[in-house]
């Protein structure tokens, strides 16, 4: 049986995301965490996902539990979605002064480079 591109797309797109959630969570219930993705994929799928992380190295299972003990992410400075990235400092601080005065936000922390050169923003909004 040959697949197509669409269709192996949507296989590592599930793979990541099971992959990425027991990351996050650091162990969860293998039970649990299927009851969530039973809406997207079924039990054969769901189990060749988590025998392929497993047989990767980057999950465990002890007593139902799946536990993360792949690669840890970079620790991020930013909440998701609250980051904003800019090629040079000037820019970052222009932006920066724009935000301080909409006075839209909780707290502003930056500007910050990486290691590719992008500075980046992180912005903690007030809650309307």
């Amino acid at each position: 049986m040959s697949l197509t591109k669409e269709q192996i797309k949507a296989a590592l797109e599930v793979l990541r995301t099971v992959a990425d959630t027991i990351r996050e969570l650091g162990s969860v219930p293998n039970g649990e965490l299927y009851t969530q993705m039973m809406p997207f994929i079924d039990l054969a799928t769901y189990n060749k996902v988590i025998e392929t992380l497993k047989g990767a190295g980057l999950v465990k299972e002890e007593l139902h539990i799946l536990k993360w003990v792949g690669p840890q992410p970079e620790k991020q400075v930013a909440t998701p979605g609250n980051d904003q990235s800019f090629r040079t400092r000037e820019d970052a601080e222009f932006w920066i002064k724009q935000e301080r005065r909409t006075g839209n936000f909780r707290s502003i922390v930056g500007p910050v480079v990486d290691k590719d050169g992008w500075w980046h923003v992180a912005v903690e909004r007030r809650v309307a």
